[in-house]
């Protein structure tokens, strides 16, 4: 008895420590009163603590580096305090309608940044996050003088190639819905493509259809491994790209789309040609893809909606801006909103893609024909039938900034929500504690 005792114990120990959590480390911000409801010139109290979890314990040498920025351009506030000295409570005010942007870092007693676990990695522990001043008074840059005729001349090009599937090959059949390969013809250099998804049995105007479109991406498309039995949906390339190649053809593929050594969409000297730049052409295949799902026998002939994050909610924002009928768009961070705010008016925005030297693309250099591609411009166009649901929009979002997406809810004459979340970044959540999230409704 006693050695089954012991061993039960042993056995006990050992598990324990296989479970035992390791030390999670996060920053957590908040302001005292609602983050996007404060006046220009009040005072912004914003707090910042260090939350931890798990077995381990925080070092007294660790130290903090903060600062806030606001899109009035005053001079930055900076500090650098140790963690004993947390939570720490920064005031600022804002002179004009914008967001002030406030970030922290953690470092360990030799200046090296402290890591965290995060899934299978480490990361550094960082903090991105803000507050709003009067933002329905945030001032839009002017769009270009022709914007309609511009996409009327779109359109035109696009009727040019009648549209017809070149391809609809099924791959698989899930047991909840027939997956197929598809191919459209397109203007532009290259036709639709993406996976379409059909419920077995789908009879005849019986179903919703919906367009998924993807965020800023040099990969593949993956075949959808869920899928929906009430809906069909198509699963749309941002790129045109072939589907089911290999590693080989994408990496050549996207190696190709450069231009000046910058990532498809990131050139300015591309975006200077807006008739024949990589977002005129995605801007097309987006207006395809819809008209290709109009056409199903099995559309209701009324619920016709687009999804998508950052990338992939501007294309919907086109779709629901340039194709009649769209009933609905459910989008979240949603890239190229007020491209010319950080250049005309001085508002916070990350840093620019700079070509070949910087390897992670966040931001397109401003130039005016951009406006053509600028959801803000497009949010004025979506019809007032169309329902915009805007799940997400980070307070610490500067790929996304939240002036932006400021400015696209002001314009957007129908029915919409607005989901502002604290300590968020573009792809950044807080999971010790939850963001406070503050919602707009009209």
């Amino acid at each position: 008895m006693k050695k089954f005792l012991l061993l039960f114990f042993t056995t006990a120990l050992i598990l324990s420590g296989v479970a035992a959590e390791p030390l999670q480390l996060e920053f957590w911000g908040n302001t005292d009163k609602p983050s996007i409801y404060y006046k220009t010139g009040e005072k912004i109290r914003f707090t910042l603590e260090l939350l931890h979890k798990g077995e381990g314990t925080v070092s007294p040498d660790w130290v903090v580096k903060w600062s806030c920025r606001g899109d009035d351009g005053k001079a930055e506030l900076k500090g650098t305090l140790p963690v004993a000295k947390m939570p720490h409570t920064i005031e600022t005010t804002l002179d004009k309608p914008g967001f002030i942007w406030v970030t922290a870092q953690l470092y360990d007693k030799n200046g090296k940044p402290v890591l965290t676990p995060k899934g299978k990695r480490k990361i550094p522990v960082e903090y991105t996050g803000g507050a709003g001043a009067a933002i329905d008074q945030i001032k839009a840059v002017p769009e270009p003088g022709d914007f309609d005729e511009f996409w009327k001349g779109m359109k035109k090009e696009l009727a040019s190639v009648p549209l017809r599937v070149i391809e609809k090959k099924q791959i698989q059949d899930n047991g909840i819905c027939d997956i197929y390969a598809m191919k459209i013809a397109c203007a532009g250099p290259r036709p639709v493509t993406g996976y379409l998804t059909v419920p077995k049995g789908a009879k005849a105007k019986s179903m919703p259809v919906r367009a998924e479109f993807y965020g800023y991406s040099w990969r593949k498309i993956p075949v959808p491994k869920k899928t929906s039995a009430d809906r069909i949906t198509f699963y749309v390339s941002a790129h045109g790209v072939e589907l089911g190649q290999n590693k080989a053809y994408y990496d050549k593929f996207f190696n190709d789309l450069k231009s000046n050594g910058h990532t498809q969409g990131l050139d300015p000297e591309d975006n200077r040609k807006p008739g024949k730049s990589f977002l005129s052409f995605m801007s097309l295949r987006v207006m395809r893809a819809m008209e290709y799902l109009k056409t199903l026998p099995e559309w209701d002939g009324k619920t016709l909606e687009a999804n998508g994050g950052s990338q992939g909610g501007l294309q919907s924002v086109w779709a629901a801006s340039l194709v009649p009928g769209v009933s609905r768009i459910n989008v979240s961070i949603i890239w190229c909103c007020d491209l010319g705010g950080a250049t005309v008016y001085g508002r916070l925005c990350a840093p620019v893609s700079k070509g070949p030297s910087q390897t992670v693309p966040w931001r397109m250099a401003y130039v005016p024909e951009l406006g053509y591609f600028d959801a803000v411009n497009h949010a004025k166009r979506i019809p007032e039938s169309c329902y915009v649901n805007i799940i997400t929009a980070g307070l610490g979002d500067y790929i996304s900034p939240p002036s932006g997406l400021a400015l696209f809810y002001k314009n957007v004459r129908g029915k919409a929500l607005l989901r502002y979340l604290q300590n968020a970044g573009h792809v950044t959540r807080s999971s010790i504690r939850k963001g406070k999230v503050f919602e707009l409704k009209k």
